[in-house]
């Protein structure tokens, strides 16, 4: 995982945020994070759908304390 920042562009390119979005998720799924705990990656890129994103990363935070 490389997250990438760019002095011309300033923040990360809209793809490049969508694709370190997927990535997260794909680390949660390999960490056995339910699918139900998931969110849509365009929940987080829109700010559409944060209720989901909040209970993935509470699920996230409950896995780490195992």
């Amino acid at each position: 995982l490389s997250l990438s920042f760019s002095p011309f562009f300033g923040l990360l390119h809209p793809v490049r945020q969508m694709e370190n979005i997927a990535c997260f998720l794909d680390g949660c799924k390999a960490l056995g994070i339910p699918t139900e705990n998931l969110f849509n990656t365009i929940d987080l890129f829109e700010g559409t759908g944060m209720r989901q994103v909040v209970f993935c990363l509470h699920a996230v935070r409950k896995k780490a304390g195992d």
